[in-house]
């Protein structure tokens, strides 16, 4: 979204196609052990939805306040969301 790149949707369409084929199970998502066997573990990283999930939501949700051009808030790389506040939108030679 920030970038206004469609690339970005289209891989994160690809992304989610490959998630919900190799990796969706009955009770959730599998960790895949290796990617050349594609032999998966019976276990579902925390990450996955604090993260991963969070993102490709956020990606396509255009609606979210969150994906406003000035939005009020920033996602960490480990999906934390926090409040901006004004000041760090300004550069230092500006306030």
């Amino acid at each position: 979204r920030a970038t206004k790149n469609p690339f970005y949707l289209h891989v994160g369409r690809d992304i989610l196609e490959s998630i919900n084929e190799h990796t969706k199970e009955r009770c959730g998502y599998c960790t895949i052990h290796d990617v050349h066997t594609k032999e998966l573990e019976d276990r579902m990283e925390s990450f996955f939805l604090s993260e991963t999930c969070k993102y490709l939501y956020l990606l396509f949700d255009t609606e979210n306040p969150v994906n406003r051009e000035f939005s009020d808030y920033l996602f960490t790389t480990e999906g934390h969301i926090f409040p901006l506040d004004i000041k760090f939108r300004q550069n230092a030679w500006e306030s």
